[in-house]
């Protein structure tokens, strides 16, 4: 596979490439910068400073054929607007489109499409003022999640009654941000994808708090997860690449949680050990997610349906 893939990358003129990075946090893309320069391949980083107006010159763009997007889901430009800004240049990107990133990150509207599909995933609650908690508790029963309604917000309190459900609230900037979900009971997987294909499992032992997060990791096999992590995938109209978090519940039954397009890439990181675990180099990986920039991206067919059932909240 990977001769072959060595064979793609010489025959395919990538032309000059933009490697997009945080500038708060270059040690990833100077990895991605080594990986792709030991290719031959002509790259450059462009750095996303503060609130990155420069960005929309145009003229930064014009010597690159195509970019490969390395900033984290926590970057607001990665939730749909770096990739609604190549879309209007013309400029092939990795990853998925910009309808697809921009529901990754909202929670409401993800969620709202895979209950539609028959895609099992946690029920959940919007914040309202209006709304009768005691009787919206009544039916979740506690322990329950408090969260923000966008992924990239990854403050998660579990609450075990009315008045920590209060406290808990506070935390967020935005009440209307916040959904409440039952607390399920389980272990916490991921599946990451790469060319629209899943990878095996990791396993996350993940203990909770307000500061911090602790993840451990295996390899595994669960029959039935990695189809489940493609159709949350496909469903919200993802392409390339993802970060899919799965839940399974004491009776072995999967929830999905979130998805993030815009995985770390680093060459000690999540995602490369899930490609080890499936055979696939560090190297390999980048020169996957590289050619992502080739697939056509879905935006235009699935906003159609976007705007049909899911722009009322």
């Amino acid at each position: 596979m990977e001769s072959q893939t060595k064979k793609l990358f010489n025959k395919t003129p990538f032309g000059t490439v933009a490697l997009l990075s945080d500038s708060t946090d270059l040690k990833s893309s100077q990895e991605i910068l080594s990986v792709l320069q030991n290719k031959s391949i002509d790259v450059n980083i462009i750095t996303v400073p503060g609130k990155a107006k420069d960005l929309i010159d145009s003229t930064i763009w014009q010597n690159f054929s195509r970019v490969f997007i390395a900033l984290p889901q926590s970057h607001y430009l990665s939730s749909g607007h770096i990739q609604g800004l190549l879309e209007l240049l013309c400029i092939d990107y990795t990853g998925s489109g910009m309808l697809a990133a921009a529901l990754a990150n909202d929670r409401v509207k993800s969620k709202k499409i895979w209950q539609m599909m028959g895609i099992a995933t946690t029920p959940f609650v919007k914040w309202n003022t209006n709304i009768n908690w005691q009787e919206i508790i009544g039916l979740l029963g506690f322990p329950v999640a408090v969260k923000s309604m966008y992924s990239h917000d990854q403050k998660v309190f579990k609450v075990a009654n009315m008045d920590q459900l209060e406290e808990s609230c506070q935390n967020f900037w935005n009440l209307s941000d916040v959904i409440i979900e039952p607390w399920i009971t389980g272990d916490r997987y991921i599946v990451y994808i790469i060319e629209d294909q899943p990878l095996l499992p990791l396993y996350a032992d993940s203990l909770v708090s307000e500061n911090t997060k602790k993840e451990y990791y295996s390899r595994l096999n669960i029959p039935g997860m990695q189809k489940l992590a493609m159709e949350a995938f496909k469903a919200i109209g993802g392409q390339g690449l993802a970060r899919v978090n799965i839940i399974k519940d004491l009776n072995d039954n999967c929830w999905v949680s979130s998805i993030d397009t815009s995985p770390l890439i680093m060459r000690n990181c999540n995602f490369s050990d899930a490609a080890n675990n499936s055979g696939i180099s560090f190297e390999l990986l980048i020169e996957k997610i590289l050619t992502t920039s080739f697939i056509k991206k879905t935006n235009h067919q699935r906003l159609h349906l976007f705007n049909k059932y899911f722009t009322r909240d």
